[in-house]
């Protein structure tokens, strides 16, 4: 499954459209960890998806 990750690029990260990215990133990174990980993939392309 991919995810919209649009709200990455927002100016404004206290839009309401950013904060519902963000959240719906978080839902998705936890939904779909790695078992016994607490870590998950960075979404933006500069980090290089590392883990943090």
């Amino acid at each position: 499954m991919v995810m919209d990750k649009s709200w990455i690029q927002l100016a404004t990260r206290g839009k309401p459209e950013s904060i519902k990215g963000v959240k719906e990133f978080i839902d998705f990174a936890t939904a779909h960890m790695k078992p016994g990980s607490n870590l998950i993939p960075c979404p933006c392309l500069n980090m290089g998806r590392r883990c943090r």
